[in-house]
This record gives C-alpha cells, sequence and structure tokens, in this order.
C-alpha cells in the first residue's frame, strides 16, 4: 500500500529540520521527549512520534508550530513545502523580543516544577538580572561581561 504524499513530504522535512540542528532522527522516544518538553499542550506518545518519524502522520497545527519553533523553520514549510524554510529575521534580544527554543525548553522545565521552586527559579532569574544592571557595559557590547 503506497503512503499518501502528505505524510511522507512532511517526513522528509521533518528529517531535514532534525539533522539541521543535531538531532538524531531515528528516535521516536527522544523525539516525544524534546517535544513534550517544549510543547505546553497535550503531550505525544512515542508512537504518534514515530508516525512522524515513518511519514505515516502529520501533527495536527499547534503541535507543528511548536516543532518549527524548536528546529528554527517555518511551520508552512514544515507542513506543506512552501515558502523559505528559515523563519522570519528575530530582532535583536532584549525586552519583548521572542524567545529561542532552548529559552522556550527551560520555561517548560521551569512549569514542571512546584510552586516553591518556580519561585526560587523566578527569585534567582531577578537577582542575576540585578547583578548583570549594576555591571559596567563594554563598549560596542549589549550585554555586560559575566564575571569568571
Amino acid at each position: 500500500m503506497r503512503l499518501p504524499i502528505e505524510p511522507d513530504s512532511f517526513r522528509q522535512r521533518l528529517l531535514q529540520g532534525l539533522r539541521k540542528i543535531g538531532f538524531p532522527p531515528d528516535s521516536p522516544t527522544a523525539l516525544a521527549r524534546e517535544f513534550n518538553r517544549r510543547h505546553s499542550g497535550t503531550p505525544v506518545t512515542v508512537h504518534a512520534a514515530r508516525r512522524w518519524l515513518l511519514g505515516q502522520a502529520v501533527p495536527t497545527q499547534g503541535k507543528l508550530r511548536s516543532i518549527a519553533l524548536w528546529l528554527e523553520v517555518s511551520p508552512e514549510w514544515l507542513r506543506f513545502g512552501h515558502s523559505s524554510p528559515m523563519p522570519q529575521a528575530r530582532p535583536a534580544r532584549g525586552r519583548g523580543a521572542p524567545l529561542d527554543p532552548a529559552d522556550l525548553a527551560l520555561l517548560a522545565d521551569i512549569g514542571l516544577l512546584c510552586d516553591a521552586d518556580q519561585r526560587l527559579a523566578r527569585d534567582f532569574v531577578h537577582a542575576l538580572f540585578k547583578l548583570q544592571t549594576k555591571r559596567p557595559r563594554t563598549a560596542g557590547t549589549r550585554r555586560p561581561p559575566c564575571p569568571m
């Protein structure tokens, strides 16, 4: 039986995106785990991730957006192959700037902590921010150097 072309085409782009970020494209368990760390909605099963990798299914639009953000590609390209694989350029980092996938993963991990530990993580980040704003900036840099 021949599979429909749409899931197989999605599979090719998914594998391409995973290879681009250095992620092993042959482990549905790792794919499901890393996807669930980054996605705030309903988690996926290893079976669902396996079906994506085999070209047997295409994720829902919300899940597709999370994958695209993680892979740093446009959702349109990942789903349909249209447009450029690269998303629009992001503005410089700072307050209000979009978060990169590593930051989103960190936030997802913090969200899994109990309330007391979440407060502790927020307090720690706020303390680091206060320390950083007190350090002198070096000419031509956006951030002050971190002491080692």
